[in-house]
């Protein structure tokens, strides 16, 4: 992420998995391992190496609707003390 952008706060969709130590550990929504939105497999997304442990990464897009008009995009994101410090895109529309 640009270090001039900071991604807002109404587009963070979901916590996904919480840096617990050197671990990265799976976060269950409604307290059952649902599908995520985003196809992720631990280890996978260039955010993780950043992280700090207490640090959550979750999913983000933009807001219904906008596929449609194909300014659609969403990704993944870290977010510290409840503020997303880093994000990448991983789709487009």
């Amino acid at each position: 992420m640009p270090k001039d952008q900071t991604l807002p706060h109404n587009l963070l969709r979901r916590c996904i998995a919480v840096k617990n130590g050197d671990t990265l550990q799976a976060a269950p929504a409604d307290g059952t391992l649902e599908a995520f939105l985003e196809p992720w497999t631990p280890g996978t997304t260039s955010l993780e190496p950043e992280m700090q442990p207490g640090d959550e990464l979750w999913i983000w897009s933009t807001e219904d609707g906008t596929s449609e008009s194909l300014t659609g995009r969403g990704g993944f994101a870290i977010v510290r003390d409840g503020d997303p410090v880093d994000y990448i895109p991983t789709w487009m529309s």
